[in-house]
């Protein structure tokens, strides 16, 4: 990152966050990043974009990968998934394989996790194929390639894996949000947020 990237910390009394935060969140991009020592004090960013009505409007397919801890609490994340992507999604069953540490401490095991977790991911592929009315394979021959969505930064590790076991690395992973954020704002939305925060961009903190 650039050194020219300004990050303002500032500490509030308990009784003044509140006002203190909407006061912030009010001021230009970059957005607030916001610490809180309790984690039921901050929404979950997949309940807060449902919250605002940002959804998508595709008519795209997609596998759902729930953690073990997800993040979504106010209702089933299901739920929350096809309320936010639509309602083609197929939930994908059993544990990646990578669980935190799990993937590295014990690889004896975690690879026939995900010998189990890449059987699933067959049929959830095929079932997806049939919620689309698609067949699995393409008019080309081949087959097309299918994306599986999830909120974890370690099931996402996880799930990259697959990648090049699986059908030819046709399975690609990414978390929800990005997924979100490529088709509202382009494939060119990180570069352009990074390229703006570098050039003299604040991050504001409240602690």
């Amino acid at each position: 990152a650039n050194l020219d990237v300004i990050q303002e910390v500032e500490y509030v009394k308990d009784e003044a966050k509140v006002v203190y935060l909407l006061h912030c969140l009010q001021k230009t991009a970059p957005p607030v990043i916001i610490f809180t020592e309790r984690k039921g004090a901050a929404d979950d960013i997949h309940e807060y974009l449902l919250e605002k009505n940002i959804t998508l409007s595709t008519n795209n397919g997609y596998l759902y990968h729930d953690p073990c801890h997800t993040p979504m609490k106010l209702q089933d994340p299901m739920k929350t998934v096809k309320a936010l992507v639509g309602d083609s999604v197929v939930k994908a069953e059993r544990c990646c394989g990578e669980s935190g540490t799990f993937g590295v401490s014990r690889p004896d095991i975690a690879t026939q996790v995900r010998f189990r977790k890449e059987e699933e991911l067959l049929k959830n592929e095929a079932t997806l194929a049939k919620v689309m009315g698609k067949d699995v394979l393409a008019k080309s021959g081949e087959k097309a390639a299918t994306k599986i969505l999830t909120s974890c930064p370690s099931c996402l590790q996880g799930l990259n894996r697959y990648g090049n076991d699986l059908n030819n690395g046709l399975l690609e992973a990414d978390y929800i949000v990005v997924e979100m954020a490529n088709q509202i704002l382009g494939e060119g939305w990180m570069k352009h947020y990074v390229d703006n925060a570098n050039n003299g961009g604040i991050e504001r903190v409240l602690v």
